[in-house]
C-alpha cells in the first residue's frame, strides 16, 4: 500500500498530487470514453476555472446536506442544522471540542 497523500494545494486533475498516485474508484454508469472526455476538458481548464469549479462544487453539497439535516431534523434551528453540519464534515468529537474551545473564548 503506498503512502497517503498529504494535503497541499498542488492537486492536478490527471490523477497526481504532490508526486502521489489519487485512485479512484471506477464508474460502473459511465462509459472510459466518456470519462477520458471529462478528463480532457478538466485538463483544458486553467487554475482558477477549477477552483472556482470546485469552490461551486462545495458549495452544492453544503447546501443539499443542509437540506437533508432539515429534512430529518425539521424542528432544528439555524444553530442546530450548522451544528449537525459541522458534525458531519469534521466528526462529531471534532465539532465538539471546537463549540467547546468558541464558547470559552467568547467568554
Amino acid at each position: 500500500m503506498s503512502a497517503p497523500a498529504k494535503p497541499t494545494a498542488s492537486v492536478y486533475l490527471d490523477g497526481t498530487m504532490s508526486g502521489y498516485s489519487c485512485r479512484t474508484m471506477p464508474s460502473s454508469d459511465t462509459s472510459t470514453t466518456a470519462l477520458e472526455r471529462q478528463r480532457d476538458a478538466f485538463r483544458r481548464m486553467t487554475p482558477e476555472q477549477r477552483v472556482a469549479m470546485a469552490a461551486e462544487m462545495s458549495d452544492e453539497i453544503r447546501a443539499v446536506t443542509e437540506a437533508g439535516i432539515r429534512h430529518r431534523h425539521p424542528a432544528y434551528t439555524d444553530h442546530e442544522v450548522r451544528a449537525e453540519l459541522a458534525a458531519i464534515v469534521l466528526g462529531r468529537e471534532e465539532a465538539t471540542r471546537r463549540r467547546a474551545r468558541r464558547a470559552t473564548s467568547a467568554r
